[in-house]
């Protein structure tokens, strides 16, 4: 995922706001696409790359995420 602004305090009030809302919609990407392969449950995540960059006013972000995907049953004779 890349998220990039030419403007980070116009859009985005401090640097720490745009990493931060970066970074939060890179894990909804993921709990999507659990969803899209038929998954009810992001198990665990790794974050295998981070990179972040900042020049003057512009921002710079690119993420790579992996993670667990699991169906999730529930068993009648279980309970």
């Amino acid at each position: 995922m890349i998220k990039e602004t030419v403007n980070v305090t116009r859009q985005f009030e401090s640097l720490q706001v745009f990493y931060h809302q970066f970074v939060a919609e890179a894990l909804l990407t993921a709990k999507a696409h659990v969803l899209a392969v038929g998954g009810d449950a992001l198990l665990g995540y790794r974050i295998n790359n981070l990179f972040l960059r900042e020049d003057k006013r512009r921002a710079y972000a690119v993420i790579s995420i992996s993670g667990d995907a699991a169906k999730l049953g529930f068993d009648p004779l279980r309970g």
